[in-house]
């Protein structure tokens, strides 16, 4: 997945153009604006895409260990026992 999505929330350059490279990080101090809304949009996106919760929701269907969800934030937030770890049988 891009993290970076070009002009929103910084700039795509070409590889090894170190005078684009320049060009696009020279644009950040004469628009302090410019950066200040690029780091919030790139925040909003990793928040979004990298959340702790949604990575190991991922993880664990993929892996095929996803249990239903629990009904309430303290239930999410109970710390998990050894016994409820061993494998059933």
């Amino acid at each position: 997945r891009e993290t970076v999505e070009d002009g929103k929330n910084g700039f795509l350059v070409p590889v090894g153009d170190a005078a684009a490279l320049a060009d696009a990080m020279g644009r950040f101090p004469g628009d302090p604006a410019l950066a200040r809304g690029m780091g919030a949009a790139s925040y909003a996106l990793a928040v979004a895409r990298y959340d702790v919760n949604k990575v190991n929701a991922a993880m664990l269907a993929a892996t095929g260990l996803a249990r239903d969800a629990p009904a309430s934030a303290a239930e999410r937030r109970r710390p998990v026992r050894p016994e409820t770890c061993a494998p059933d049988g």
